[in-house]
């Protein structure tokens, strides 16, 4: 539901979904955007199959799932905003003020409930969204990373032969095959020259952040192999239909219960 106007949302019962991405590189072959552009695709289609989805389990068509702007930037890795241009950081302090802006905004019209679905793992938005609640404690809100889903079920994907086992986290098989289905224009995958997959994460106990120089292979981990819109598809659907079986099942609890 991204393209709602005042008629379409007047006198509803009214639960926004945020996208929320960042500008970074992905690989040769891949926009700067394509967080931002997966994650708001992903929003939208949750938007429309929660609508449908909450309509027919409840025979109403008063509430609503309106997708709002797409938080285009993200946290980044200090090798990532040092070594490569263009890619641009949030500090943790701006996204709180972000997300806290929109909450107190919604408050004053008196909704009181937030999904946010996040496109980029370095976007740790759990502990600024408790900050927020605390302010706001009266708000509820409910946070997704969609590429958790698909790691989350890889093994009953990889049954139909969707996804592979190669090390693919960041601008690999999955994010790939996702943009030759959503926008396949952008992706391009001729320019792709080595497929090395980096190196995978310390096995150690401690953590630090990634040093992309050391890791990526022109800022990507992870393989493209067969990458293919068909792929792209089947993980879309899996996904949108998972969040938006569970958005509305959390609505419905809220209105049952009376919250």
């Amino acid at each position: 539901m991204i393209d709602y106007n005042y008629t379409d949302v007047r006198t509803k019962a009214i639960f926004p979904i945020l996208p929320w991405g960042s500008h970074e590189p992905h690989g040769e072959h891949l926009p700067y955007a394509t967080d931002s552009i997966l994650a708001e695709a992903v929003a939208n289609a949750v938007s429309e199959k929660a609508i449908d989805k909450y309509a027919q389990t409840t025979r109403r068509a008063d509430t609503v799932f309106p997708l709002l702007p797409t938080m285009s930037l993200g946290s980044q890795n200090v090798s990532q905003v040092v070594n490569y241009e263009l890619c641009l950081h949030f500090n943790t302090e701006t996204q709180k003020s972000v997300l806290e802006d929109i909450t107190a905004s919604l408050a004053r019209q008196g909704i009181y409930t937030l999904f946010v679905i996040n496109g980029h793992n370095g976007n740790a938005l759990k502990s600024i969204i408790r900050d927020v609640m605390v302010n706001y404690p009266y708000i509820k809100i409910y946070l997704c990373n969609y590429l958790d889903v698909v790691d989350k079920y890889r093994d009953e994907l990889k049954n139909d032969d969707v996804i592979k086992y190669d090390l693919d986290e960041h601008a690999g098989y999955t994010e790939t095959s996702l943009m030759l289905y959503v926008n396949p224009d952008l992706v391009y995958l001729e320019n792709i020259k080595d497929e090395s997959p980096g190196l995978p994460k310390s096995g150690g106990e401690f953590w630090t952040p990634s040093d992309w120089k050391k890791r990526s292979v022109n800022t990507r981990v992870g393989t493209v192999g067969m990458a293919s819109g068909y792929a792209g598809e089947k993980i879309f659907e899996f996904v949108t239909d998972k969040l938006s079986d569970e958005i509305v099942e959390i609505v419905r609890n809220m209105e049952e219960n009376g919250l």
